[in-house]
């Protein structure tokens, strides 16, 4: 039974504003997230905050297995009370954020993801897909919508940030509607949007020349307004290497050394990963299984 207003308001369990609880009570939303997902009765579907059961329901319909992942034990014993398709769903009380995903699953098995994010766990959430997207197909995820500007803002834009370069170099996302504030209890004071990453299948984000290329992109934008010329000079005191190979790699990258670190686009950031790893390479500084 789909868990609406009058059902939750019935229970012994208050929603708890510590953990961005927030529970759709849109039946059609619901149905609308749980299509969207492209779920056939092969697939595995790991839930992400189960709630109240909300997607937990429909998903049962259409998945071979659900995983619910609820962090709330008096949520999660709520979804085993219901008796969802017991040979299909699977309630784990845990963090989803300590979690292995492929411990999971079965071996070769790839998972869907779905959920209804809390606000304070989703930059971390998306960090973690992309750190295990070898286990993972894709996601189906509902966010608070002025979170989507990060994941789309570009070099110099006040929203351009770590995150927005992760996610435009190991994902394509698509936007698929919004939810408005109303289809929520209790109300949020914002609205959400419902949307889809899709990791990048020929990249890995355990290959070496990936962590260069991250490492690179944090050093040139964590101390704001900087000269990538002045990050880079930290960076290598910090790897213990000469300062000249790391500058040189700046002209071989076509990148001007008064550039501030939050105006290089990802491309420029990989052009750069990839003439520092030459330069220190030629010099006996980097191995590839190095810095």
């Amino acid at each position: 039974m789909f868990p609406s207003v009058r059902i939750i308001q019935s229970l012994p369990i208050r929603p708890r504003k510590s953990r961005g609880q927030h529970f759709l009570i849109h039946e059609q939303t619901a149905r609308k997230i749980v299509s969207a997902c492209n779920i056939t009765d092969q697939d595995t579907v790991v839930e992400v905050g189960a709630g109240c059961g909300a997607l937990t329901v429909f998903l049962a319909e259409v998945a071979g297995t659900v995983i619910a992942v609820e962090i709330d034990a008096r949520l999660a014993d709520f979804l085993r009370a219901q008796a969802l398709s017991p040979n299909t769903v699977r309630v784990v009380t845990a963090d989803i954020l300590s979690l292995n995903i492929s411990s999971l699953l079965g071996e070769n098995t790839k998972a869907i993801l779905v959920g209804n994010i809390p606000y304070g766990i989703t930059t971390p959430l998306f960090i973690k897909i992309l750190e295990e997207s070898d286990c993972i197909q894709h996601a189906v995820f509902m966010v608070q919508k002025d979170f989507c500007s990060r994941l789309t803002a570009q070099p110099g834009d006040d929203a351009y940030g770590l995150l927005s370069i992760y996610m435009q170099a190991y994902a394509t996302i698509d936007f698929l509607c919004d939810v408005p504030a109303a289809y929520f209890y209790p109300q949020p004071m914002v609205d959400s949007t419902v949307l889809r990453v899709n990791p990048v299948p020929e990249k890995s984000w355990h290959d070496p020349q990936e962590k260069l290329f991250r490492d690179l992109a944090a050093a040139a934008l964590a101390p704001r307004r900087k000269t990538i010329y002045n990050c880079l000079k930290k960076l290598a005191s910090r790897w213990a290497v000469p300062e000249a190979p790391m500058q040189a790699a700046l002209g071989e990258a076509g990148i001007a050394a008064q550039r501030r670190g939050e105006t290089l686009s990802v491309h420029e950031f990989y052009r750069l990963a990839d003439a520092v790893a030459k330069r220190l390479r030629c010099r006996g500084y980097y191995r590839k299984s190095a810095l």
